[in-house]
Order: structure tokens, then sequence, then C-alpha cells
């Protein structure tokens, strides 16, 4: 149990919380996420979106789909 918290020097106030609840809440973090938040590198994001392929005018068909259809 967590008790006697002081937020402010003026107005103190009295957080109680159980451990259950609090290891329920840090259970419910996504790992990946968290490390996702400390690493983020926005620059290698940013080159990877010019990666993406150019669309085109036509539609690539198999030649083997075309004969069986055919």
């Amino acid at each position: 149990m967590i008790s006697g918290v002081e937020l402010d020097e003026k107005a103190p106030i009295e957080l109680t919380k159980r451990l259950e609840e609090i290891r329920l809440l840090e259970s419910r973090r996504s790992q990946r996420l968290a490390v996702q938040e400390k690493d983020t590198d926005f620059a290698r994001l940013a080159d990877m979106a010019g990666d993406r392929r150019r669309q085109s005018n036509s539609i690539d068909v198999p030649f083997s789909l075309t004969q069986q259809n055919g």
C-alpha cells in the first residue's frame, strides 16, 4: 500500500492504492508500445515512406493465369 504522497507543500493529500491495482495497471501496458515510445526514430520512419511501390496504370497478370482462362 502506498500512502502519504505529497504533491504540493501547501496541499498535502493522502493517496492509497492496493498493490494488486498497481500490478494490474502495469500488466496491461504493452511492452512493445513501451519500447516503441523510447526508441522511435522519426527520420527512419520518414525514409520508409519513400520506399512504397509506385502505382501503375496497368495490371500485371501472370502468363499462367491468362492461358487457363483463355
